[in-house]
């Protein structure tokens, strides 16, 4: 398996963790290498996160925010990372 991720999906991470970063210093960095660990889980278990609309969800651990992801072949597509309030924004991401 391999992990592809939607520019808008990228977007989205940095400007979180700029967010979070601006909000308590250090926390940031601390997102943003819990969602390396998240993407390690996935690429040995691509099933782990429950369905939901438009794709799969894995929790990003410490934080209030998944990675939204599809499973196409051999490629884990990460469609969104979005705080667990945000509604389904992604659907039409392809």
């Amino acid at each position: 398996m391999r992990l592809d991720v939607h520019p808008a999906a990228d977007r989205e991470l940095a400007e979180i963790a700029r967010y979070i970063n601006e909000q308590r210093s250090g926390y940031g960095d601390r997102l943003l290498a819990a969602f390396a660990r998240a993407c390690e889980l996935l690429l040995n278990y691509p099933r782990a996160g429950p369905r939901t609309r438009g794709g799969r969800r894995k929790r990003i651990s410490g934080f209030r925010y998944d990675v939204i992801y599809r499973i196409h072949d051999d490629v884990i597509f990460i469609v969104a990372v979005a705080h667990h309030r945000r509604r389904a924004f992604w659907l039409r991401r392809r």
